[in-house]
């Protein structure tokens, strides 16, 4: 009696890459949280081209075929960090998001908890940047989740009345972009900390506090072509867009501010 066998095509390639990599032990997991470290400090210094798995395993302080039971590559190493580091932002900024009196408040304890991290990990920027490059799916997922997690909260705030309605999806990026940027001049290229420097990084919240009655006569001037000077016009950038997420809206308040006048 003969037998029928059927024979698939194999594709040795993708058997392997189904292989099952996580680790199962705690000390499995604090290997592999140290490569990520480690790989971290080797591509934020080296860029991803110079960057070798070698270096990697000698800054871990962990053996070279440690870094196989783990990963296949360095550029499975690559797209495993940007997706860590993208995790890491999102905990760390939920972890500082604990208690608010408004959505305005929460996205200043929000972009706060961001500069922070960048502060503390300054090789953030160069890996992300990088990963366009290296893993452009890697670098559009982390762009697009920080945006929907932003506009997430956009839509909380207008259902709790903190902003106006009609926000878009376009807002949550425009405010994301302006993350980037300030974490980039007050975290990455300074550090420092005093009141002075913080001003910049508090476009929302300020708004309600010391720079209102600024804001407001800086925006009539404007209206009237008056020059508002140096300080009037620092401040009108960050009450604008203040007023762009307020459920007030901004004509509103300039012609009540201007009448007052």
């Amino acid at each position: 009696m003969r037998l029928a066998v059927t024979l698939w095509p194999l594709n040795i390639p993708n058997i392997l890459s189904l292989k099952d990599k996580q680790p199962r032990t705690a000390r499995g997991l604090k290997t592999k949280r140290k490569l990520l470290d480690a790989a971290a400090l080797e591509f934020g210094e080296k860029g991803f081209h110079e960057a070798s798995i070698t270096g990697i395993t000698q800054r871990a302080g962990t053996a070279l075929g440690s870094f196989y039971t783990y990963f296949d590559s360095k550029d499975e190493l690559f797209s495993a960090l940007v997706k860590d580091m993208s995790m890491r932002v999102k905990s760390h900024a939920a972890g500082a998001m604990t208690e608010w009196q408004d959505a305005l408040e929460r996205e200043k304890m929000a972009l706060e908890a961001f500069m922070n991290f960048a502060r503390e990990h300054k090789e953030i920027y160069r890996i992300i940047d990088e990963s366009e490059f290296v893993d452009p799916q890697s670098y559009r997922s982390h762009y697009e989740e920080t945006a929907t997690r932003i506009y997430e909260r956009l839509q909380e705030g207008t259902a709790a009345g903190d902003f106006r309605g009609g926000l878009e999806e376009a807002h949550a990026w425009a405010i994301m972009g302006m993350n980037v940027f300030l974490g980039m001049r007050y975290g990455i290229w300074s550090e420092e900390r005093n009141r002075r420097s913080r001003l910049p990084i508090l476009p929302m919240g300020y708004w309600r506090r010391a720079s209102r009655r600024k804001a407001s006569r800086s925006r009539c001037q404007l209206r009237t072509g008056e020059d508002p000077g140096p300080a009037g016009a620092s401040m009108f950038p960050s009450a604008y867009f203040a007023i762009q997420l307020s459920r007030f809206s901004w004509k509103k308040r300039t012609r009540r501010s201007c009448q007052a006048r």
